[in-house]
């Protein structure tokens, strides 16, 4: 009598009792009932309103206003997947729908791949890291990484001493970095490959001994092994569950309320700004967030922001995310006002905004007739404007969020693929549009190239572009 029946959690790192996991079995089968009934609904609707989808597409418009909330897709472990408005999965679900194309077993375009590559079983050997290595791949971090996620600076480095020998505080670290760069320069350099594979192995190895920790340093670990999982896309579907982890320590740790000027406890962590961490986490969040359809784990407000960020660059940054997703909640929100009539009323702003509102396009109300045209024309130039800005980006090198990238690519693609289709009136230059057409048609595919789990997008893409010009002009 009195007993409690518990065990130790290694992942939570802290003891769980059974009636904790009977009460998340309850949860979870009422969940599961929940969405069952939903599922049901979806499936009679679609039985009603997909008949004759290409004699009828005015109908099948209408019926797709009520997928604003985004979709369940089946994945291959026969389990449901969510992916709300503003996700590519969402969009290619109710692209193929307004397009009038269905998926097949071949393309499947509508249902993302969740396989992977098989881990190594090799032991890891620090001679594999020979100096001349090493100093490719901190340059490269240096040069490539370091600007967009500015953590660990160059002081950090020791240039004279072998990986091996770096103090046990700093290791880790290293490794990550290294980890974080090959996975980068892979793509140009195939060498590194192996590199890559195998210290992905080590540092998993050292980072799930950190995270029980709770402290700076293994924050810091995690945010570097999710920077590694948006370079590397065979991994990256893991990203959103490191994401959320880093995130919950965070928020232990007290980073995420501004007002608190305490250090982080820790050794590595004090060579890195406070804020500026915080920064790197939060627009690693909230961009993977966007890519799902999913709110982030935590979201800060623009008083928040003003109030207690100082540095006005990194205040510019945080406001530009915040301002991003708080803009797309408001629009795919669940009140009975006119999404598009709220997107259109905003002042002009970053081509984002409306890349990602290109869901809108399968929205039908009487609200917004007038309004439609508008959102159209608006959303042809901003599509066009941000293949051309992922263009230049990549000339340079190659994206450094993969996932993040293909997802804007994608959708700005589709979405000048539905305007050419379904509102031809409309277009001002049809040849400046084609190019556009191509140009994020050759994007995906340079994206996808030897990527499996992008497949599936980079095939749908291709049938709407065989759909909209049927005399084969379009090439790849």
């Amino acid at each position: 009598m009195g007993a409690v029946c518990e065990y130790y959690d290694e992942g939570l790192g802290s003891n769980i009792t059974r009636s904790y996991i009977l009460s998340l079995d309850e949860r979870i089968t009422s969940i599961k009932q929940e969405i069952s009934k939903y599922e049901l609904k979806i499936e009679k609707e679609e039985t009603a309103n997909t008949n004759g989808v290409n004699d009828q597409p005015k109908e099948d418009l209408q019926f797709m206003t009520n997928s604003k909330n985004g979709c369940f897709i089946e994945g291959n472990d026969g389990l449901h997947h969510y992916f709300g408005p503003g996700s590519v999965i969402s969009f290619i679900h109710i692209a193929s729908k307004m397009i009038g194309l269905k998926s097949s077993d071949e393309t499947g375009p509508v249902s993302p791949e969740f396989d992977t590559l098989p881990r190594v079983k090799i032991p890891f050997d620090y001679s594999i890291l020979s100096n001349d290595h090493c100093k490719v791949l901190i340059s490269n971090y240096l040069t490539n990484i370091y600007p967009v996620y500015p953590l660990l600076s160059e002081d950090f480095f020791h240039f004279d001493l072998m990986v091996k020998n770096y103090p046990t505080k700093k290791l880790i670290f290293i490794l990550e970095i290294l980890l974080v760069s090959a996975a980068h320069i892979m793509r140009q350099r195939s060498d590194f490959v192996p590199i890559k594979m195998l210290l992905h192995e080590k540092v998993l190895s050292i980072v799930k001994n950190m995270v029980g920790d709770c402290d700076g340093d293994s924050l810091l670990a995690l945010t570097y092994l999710a920077i590694y999982e948006s370079l590397d896309p065979e991994v990256g579907k893991t990203i959103w569950k490191t994401l959320s982890f880093a995130c919950n320590t965070a928020e232990k740790l007290h980073l995420t309320s501004l007002q608190n000027n305490c250090s982080l406890p820790g050794v590595t962590v004090k060579l890195v700004p406070k804020q500026r961490l915080l920064s790197v986490l939060y627009k690693m969040e909230i961009s993977t967030s966007i890519t799902l359809g999913r709110p982030p784990s935590f979201l800060l407000t623009r008083r928040q922001i003003e109030e207690y960020i100082h540095d006005t660059q990194l205040k510019n940054e945080l406001l530009i995310e915040a301002t991003l997703f708080t803009t797309l909640s408001s629009i795919y929100d669940n009140t009975t006002d006119c999404p598009i009539l709220k997107l259109t009323s905003l002042p002009p702003t970053d081509p984002m905004v409306y890349v990602l509102s290109a869901q809108l396009l399968s929205h039908e109300c009487s609200e917004c007739n007038g309004q439609k045209e508008t959102f159209v024309n608006n959303l042809i130039l901003k599509s066009m404007e941000l293949l051309e800005i992922e263009n230049l980006s990549l000339k340079s090198y190659h994206a450094i969020n993969y996932w993040s990238c293909l997802s804007n690519v994608s959708i700005a693609t589709i979405s000048l693929l539905i305007c050419k289709k379904l509102w031809p009136q409309l277009i001002r230059d049809d040849t400046e549009l084609n190019l556009s057409i191509l140009l994020g048609q050759k994007l995906v595919s340079l994206l996808c190239s030897g990527w499996f789990q992008g497949w599936h997008v980079r095939n749908f893409i291709d049938l709407c572009v065989d759909a909209c010009f049927p005399n084969a002009t379009a090439k790849r």
